[in-house]
This record gives structure tokens, C-alpha cells and sequence, in this order.
């Protein structure tokens, strides 16, 4: 499983930096990118090429949104209940 933050659409290169390093031989993964504010744009087609390049193979993809880390009026109280059940269902 590899989770990164999302900012601005786009994965962070300290995570990219990190992702890199994995390597795997048809390895199945579970990507999860994390938003909080506006939208995760390619951030999950971002990871799945990563991933493909490092040898894993993205079993399972998810954008959970969460309460933005720095504006926290941004999706506050996210994840909520009906947010935690459908993460409950993907797991």
C-alpha cells in the first residue's frame, strides 16, 4: 500500500523521491491518494505510472478526502462517517 498526499493535482516530490525506491516483480499494490482541498486531478494516474515503472501492479486505487492539514476549514471533520464507511467497504 502506498498513501501520499496530494497538492495542487499533483503527488509531492518527496513522496515521488520515496515511491521510487520500492521495487517489485509484478507486485500488486493499493494506491491511495489523499486530497483535502480541491480536487486529485492525476494524482492517481501519477502513482499508477510510478508504481508500473518500479514493477507493482495497482490492484486497487482511492481518493479519500481528508481535512486539509493546513486550512482546516478545508473538508473539516473529513474523514466522517459516511467518508470511514466507504474506505470500511474498499478495504
Amino acid at each position: 500500500m502506498w498513501a501520499a498526499p496530494v497538492y495542487g493535482g499533483r503527488i509531492p516530490a518527496a513522496a515521488k523521491e520515496r515511491f521510487l525506491q520500492l521495487k517489485g516483480t509484478q507486485t500488486p499494490a493499493v494506491l491511495l491518494a489523499v486530497f483535502g482541498n480541491r480536487d486529485y486531478d492525476d494524482a492517481l494516474l501519477e502513482m499508477c505510472d510510478l508504481a508500473l515503472a518500479g514493477g507493482l501492479v495497482p490492484a486497487a486505487c482511492a481518493a479519500p478526502v481528508a481535512e486539509h492539514s493546513i486550512m482546516h476549514s478545508v473538508a473539516a471533520g473529513r474523514p466522517d462517517a459516511a467518508d470511514r464507511e466507504k474506505l470500511a467497504a474498499f478495504a
